[in-house]
């Protein structure tokens, strides 16, 4: 049997078998790849829109007032925010714990 014969019978054990999956499975899967890709392209938008307007309300405040004020307290405002939420919302994500 030569090598064309092979890759041909090769190729048609490939195309006679599912795998273990319909083709209900296959459509249900790239269903749920869609949605999460459509799903993940939102959220980086609203993240960036998000990250765009903060950015313009800190230059707003700082126009407006004292910069010299109005970073260090926004910086403190914000880090302080976000460890408290990681503390009391996710304290596994906190990092290492030394006993008491």
């Amino acid at each position: 049997m030569g090598l064309f014969a092979r890759h041909q019978n090769l190729h048609q054990w490939f195309k006679s078998q599912h795998f273990g999956r319909s083709a209900t499975d296959s459509r249900y899967a790239l269903l749920v790849a869609c949605l999460i890709g459509i799903l993940s392209a939102l959220a980086a938008i609203i993240l960036k829109l998000g990250i765009g307007w903060l950015g313009g309300w800190r230059v707003h405040l700082v126009a407006n007032s004292s910069p010299f004020l109005v970073l260090p307290l926004g910086g403190f405002l914000l880090g302080y925010s976000a460890g408290w939420i990681v503390e009391h919302f996710s304290p596994a994500a906190a990092g290492v714990v030394f006993p008491k």
